[in-house]
């Protein structure tokens, strides 16, 4: 179930993106939630469409954080779509947010091509041009 959650079309995910040099600014907001406001400046989003969406959204030195909360029963829960135009609800559910994806990257050898080849998605290359 969780795995069809996360690549399915229908699915969103609320996010946060910041550029971080090294891994503290990382490992900080990973671990003290009471900080994350501060750290991402408040900068939250939604990637509609599943984690398919989410390559358009990484860039050398920067972090992007998905946000989940544990749910005993389907494993993640996701913050209501109708909270999400809500700041203060935003805000109290990145805080409480136990389950983070996060996706650090660095430059490297590979090419965007490349690595839309590997996750099999050489046909949204030209959405990234």
């Amino acid at each position: 179930m969780c795995h069809d959650y996360l690549f399915s079309d229908q699915s969103y995910f609320l996010c946060t993106a910041f550029e971080t040099c090294n891994e503290i600014a990382m490992k900080n907001y990973l671990l003290k939630p009471h900080k994350r406001q501060e750290i991402s400046k408040g900068n939250y989003f939604l990637i509609k469409g599943g984690l398919d969406q989410c390559w358009k959204f990484i860039k050398d030195k920067n972090f992007l954080c998905i946000h989940f909360i544990y749910d005993p029963k389907t494993l993640i829960r996701n913050i209501p779509l109708g909270d999400v135009t809500d700041c203060s609800k935003v805000a109290d559910f990145v805080f409480h947010s136990d389950i983070s994806l996060g996706i650090l990257t660095k430059r490297g050898n590979a090419s965007v091509k490349s690595m839309l080849k590997a996750y099999r998605l050489e046909t949204r290359y030209q959405d990234h041009l």
